[in-house]
């Protein structure tokens, strides 16, 4: 999205979640929170909020 602001993001809530840059855009396609296992962007959004 080229009008995109640093800190905002995007997410189709099964594959991605991506956030614009200054330079651009970073896609995070899984997580892993300290002390658990990894999990992909649905497996997030089951349990968490942005």
């Amino acid at each position: 999205n080229p009008e995109a602001k640093s800190g905002d993001w995007e997410s189709d809530q099964k594959t991605f979640i991506r956030f614009a840059t200054a330079d651009g855009h970073l896609d995070i396609t899984d997580f892993q929170p300290e002390g658990k296992k990894r999990m992909t962007p649905e497996e997030f959004f089951r349990g968490n909020k942005l």
